[in-house]
Order: structure tokens, then sequence, then C-alpha cells
């Protein structure tokens, strides 16, 4: 006999299958195994490269156990697969900018996060209209980020859109008065904040009573929403004991309602 059983689950050359029937040779000759495979019923000879194959349950019965070290480094292995296939940044190789160390690990918490809701707080100059460039084409490269509005002071809105489209190809509309006059002129739409899904825009433009109106009434709403200098975004406590909250600071609440990401950038941040 050789050691093989009907019902033996075996590995054969080119696959996988289970034995169906053994037919048995007398003297030096290889008994004939029928193995079930994916293609049917295939004969193999025992000792034609055929052996079986053992479960963790076959290991346990026989108290079969492997090398520990050998163990612990495919364990560690499968973890770092499994972490890495949501953390792992597909979008910085294609971009064309130097990135710090620093900068990928703070893209890394706003994308690993569940929320996505984060107050970026370097200061000046290290970087983080580069962390949120970031951030917008990894999510936009997962297909998380199709509708994304940046809300910056307007001195900064030509200097976003160079950056967004030279460093991470990424192209944005700048809407001013005179862009959604256009828009208004040129689409029947009944809110012109849905037309583009990319959209760059002054905070004191922004907060005007009718933007804000059509901010608040978006469908589809944002998937990301940037706030640049938040610390602009301010609301007072006055000594009567009432708050008094300052028209930015309302449209950053109508934006915050009406987006599933949101990113604040300041270079203050008050401890």
């Amino acid at each position: 006999m050789s050691g093989f059983s009907v019902g033996n689950r075996v590995s054969i050359p080119g696959g996988e299958g289970e034995i169906v029937q053994i037919e048995e040779r007398a003297g030096d000759t290889a008994d004939l195994l029928y193995v079930q495979t994916a293609t049917g019923v295939r004969p193999f000879p025992s000792t034609a490269g055929v052996e079986k194959v053992t479960s963790p349950i076959d290991h346990l019965m026989h108290g079969s156990f492997g090398d520990p070290a050998r163990y612990a480094l495919r364990k560690r292995t499968a973890l770092l697969d499994l972490t890495h296939r949501t953390d792992r940044f597909v979008a910085l190789p294609n971009s064309r900018v130097e990135i710090e160390p620093y900068q990928v690990e703070a893209a890394r918490q706003v994308l690993t996060s569940f929320d996505r809701r984060y107050l970026i707080a370097d200061e000046v100059g290290l970087g983080k209209t580069t962390e949120a460039g970031i951030v917008l084409k990894e999510l936009s490269i997962r297909e998380h980020a199709e509708r994304v509005l940046i809300v910056t002071p307007a001195p900064l809105q030509e200097q976003w859109q160079t950056e967004m489209r030279e460093k991470f190809g990424r192209d944005y509309d700048i809407y001013d008065r005179e862009r959604i006059r256009e828009l208004q002129a040129g689409s029947a739409a009944d809110n012109v904040w849905e037309l583009n899904d990319r959209v760059i825009t002054s905070i004191d433009f922004a907060k005007q009573d009718d933007n804000v109106d059509a901010l608040a009434n978006l469908k589809p709403e944002w998937d990301l929403a940037i706030f640049d200098e938040a610390h602009h975004l301010t609301a007072r406590r006055r000594s009567s004991g009432r708050i008094e909250r300052t028209k930015r600071y309302n449209l950053a609440e109508v934006i915050a309602a009406c987006t599933d990401g949101l990113l604040f950038l300041t270079a203050t941040c008050n401890r």
C-alpha cells in the first residue's frame, strides 16, 4: 500500500485534488491514484509527485508542529500585508514634489482615521499645503474624494490652484463673483456650486449670504473640505457671556455640516 486513502486531499503536479479511487499494483509497481481535479478524474502513480495535503487539525492530532521562529515570521508577514493594504500610499510615486517624512506621517494619520476631521498646525514654511495635497490625491485615487472644496484667503487662491496642478496633477476651478456669473449665464442649474467637483474659493467671498445659502443646500455634498489659515474662523465670548460668531465662523459651520472630511490648516495654535 502507498499510504494513501480514498478521500485524502492531495497536491498533484499542477494543482490539488481528492483521491476518489486507488488501484493497487503488485510488486514494485506504484499504486495508481485516481484524483478528482477541477477538470475531471485523472490517474496518477503514487510516486509521481503526489503528496498529502494536511490540514491544521491533522497537525494537531499528530502533535506535528513547525519551527516557532518560522511561524513568527510568517505571522508577521501576514500582519504587515493586511496593514499596508489600507495605508499604503499610491499617490506619492506620481507626485512631482519633494516630501518630508513628517508630512507623510501627518497625511497617514488623516487617511487612516475614521472621520478624517483634523487640524494641521505646523509652523510657517513646513508644508501644510503639501500635506493637504497628499491627502487629497490619495483619497482621489482611492475614489473617496470626488468633490473637494478648498477655502483660503483671497491672495492664496492662485497659489493653491498652481500647487495642486503642478505638484499633484489636479485642476481646480476658482470661484469668485465673476466666475459665478459666468456659470449662472451658461447653465440652467439652480446651484452653481454643484457644477464643479474641485473648487477653490476665498473665505471672504464664500461667507457672503447668497453663497452661504447655496453651500448649505448642496446635493451632492463635499467629500472633503479644506480651510487654509483656519485661525481666522473666530468666535468670541463677550463680557455678558454671549458668544459672538463671525461670518467666517458661520461659513465654516455650514460647510462642516455638508462634508464628509474636514481639514483645518493653520500656523497658529494656541495652547
